[in-house]
């Protein structure tokens, strides 16, 4: 299960495979949020029926498309060259007019806020991919998560301190596997309602939506 949660947590996915090899047994296991199915084991030595099994396995899921294979398409994967990545990386840098959190009076136009590009900065980590993120038709880049939900089975919640491509500005951007139960408000819908009726002490929702894959 721990290679399947550092699989998810890396990477945007919807499913994983693992081969799974055992002495002169294998096994192919499909891991996704709701848990994982697994083949019965194969002796893929004592028997050419066994050997044939593992390389059609192989063969087959080289065939595969990236959305088959698991990954979550709607995730693009940004390039060291790319418009996206340099931006980020110019945006993490200090800037003069960045407001400390422990100054005083709000100024009317609030700057960003210096522990906000710090964090910010600490996503941008060396090795660890970048992507650009459609929300509700809005992008956004992002690279670490700041936040990571514990375990593969559940709702795999991540939080990221992301750029939002059209206004250049900083925003929380939370990422989750919704329960697809009937009669269950999603949370974008709450916090809306929260916001129009002027609740105080929750968080200001800009747009949400849910993702949809067909393979």
């Amino acid at each position: 299960m721990h290679y399947a949660e550092r699989v998810f947590a890396y990477q945007h996915r919807c499913k994983v495979f693992l081969l799974l090899i055992n002495s002169d047994r294998f096994r192919v296991m499909r891991w996704d949020r709701s848990g994982v199915a697994v083949t019965e084991s194969v002796d893929y030595c004592q028997t050419l029926a066994g050997t044939r099994a593992l390389l059609e396995v192989l063969h087959a899921f080289s065939r595969l498309s990236r959305a088959q294979q698991g990954f979550d398409t709607s995730a693009v994967l940004l390039m060291k060259n790319s418009c996206g990545w340099k931006r980020m990386d110019l945006l993490a840098e200090d800037d003069k007019d960045d407001l400390n959190s422990a100054e005083g009076d709000t100024p009317p136009v609030i700057p960003v806020l210096s522990h906000i590009r710090e964090m910010f900065r600490d996503s941008l980590k060396e090795g660890f991919p970048r992507y650009r993120l459609l929300v509700d038709g809005q992008e956004y880049l992002v690279a670490k998560h700041l936040f990571l939900g514990f375990g593969m089975v559940g709702r795999g919640t991540r939080g990221y301190i992301a750029l939002e491509w059209k206004t250049q500005r900083f925003v929380f951007l939370k990422d989750c596997w919704r329960p697809g139960y009937k009669g269950v408000d999603k949370e974008g819908d709450i916090l809306a309602k929260l916001n129009a009726n002027g609740v105080e002490n929750i968080p200001t929702i800009i747009r949400y939506g849910d993702v949809s894959h067909t393979e």
